[in-house]
């Protein structure tokens, strides 16, 4: 397909999907940029993209979330807890769709614009326009998280899945975070994680060993301010 049918498919879906605009102007722009940039070296081929689309899962057999958790089955958050007192502190834990609508301006500050830059190659270009899941952590400044987060993300789906992770740590905040992924490879997987780690912030951030291939691109990033520091483990 040509770069108007792409744009008009992701356009016409975003906005059934009720997307705000800015961040479909930034996922045109994105597959406009796409056309241009080479892929990861350590990819040689990747499957055509044709279309857009959030798929629907369930919960069905899968064991209860966490106390402080989030679980996501394809682009659907199947269940997600967040303690009433990290709630008071102004702690965010939503899935990405949720994410942009109720903090669109908290988003678009962190999103793709520090740790993983949207024009770093092809596939990153691609991420951000086909993004179809994932979670948004947010700890505000001064906040010291006294239990891990866990972070579950399942696919169930034939259909490309292109997952997002962010954890903003906001100064002198604290957090642990436990991600367990199961990824069905049969499709085309991009799987990006950023953190965001903010002036004397500590994060532990520990991941699925995942690696990247000819239908599946996995990277995981930080930022880091002054005196912060981010550490990264496998999943617990």
């Amino acid at each position: 397909m040509d770069y108007e049918t792409l744009k008009e498919q992701i356009e016409m879906a975003a906005l059934q999907h009720g997307e705000v605009y800015d961040f479909l102007d930034r996922r045109t722009a994105a597959l406009k940029e796409s056309e241009t940039l080479p892929l990861p070296p350590e990819i040689s081929n990747w499957p055509t993209e044709t279309g857009l689309a959030w798929e629907n899962g369930t919960g069905e057999g899968l064991k209860p979330t966490a106390p402080f958790g989030i679980t996501m089955v394809n682009s659907t958050a199947i269940e997600t807890n967040l303690p009433e007192k990290f709630r008071e502190q102004g702690v965010i834990l939503l899935d990405f769709t949720n994410a942009f609508r109720v903090h669109p301006r908290l988003i678009e500050r962190f999103y793709m614009q520090k740790a993983i830059q949207t024009d770093r190659n092809r596939l990153t270009a691609l991420h951000l326009a086909y993004q179809n899941a994932g979670a948004f952590l947010y700890v505000p400044k001064n906040v010291e998280l006294d239990q891990p987060v866990e972070i579950n993300l399942i696919q169930q789906t034939d259909h490309p899945f292109h997952v997002h992770c962010l954890v903003v740590a906001e100064e002198n905040s604290r957090v642990i975070v436990n991600e367990h992924v199961q990824l069905a490879t049969a499709s085309p997987v991009t799987f990006f994680t950023e953190v965001i780690a903010q002036r004397n912030s500590q994060v532990t951030y520990h991941t699925t060993p995942l690696a990247s291939n000819d239908h599946c691109y996995v990277l995981r990033e930080a930022s880091e301010r002054r005196d912060a520091e981010v550490n990264w483990g496998e999943e617990k």
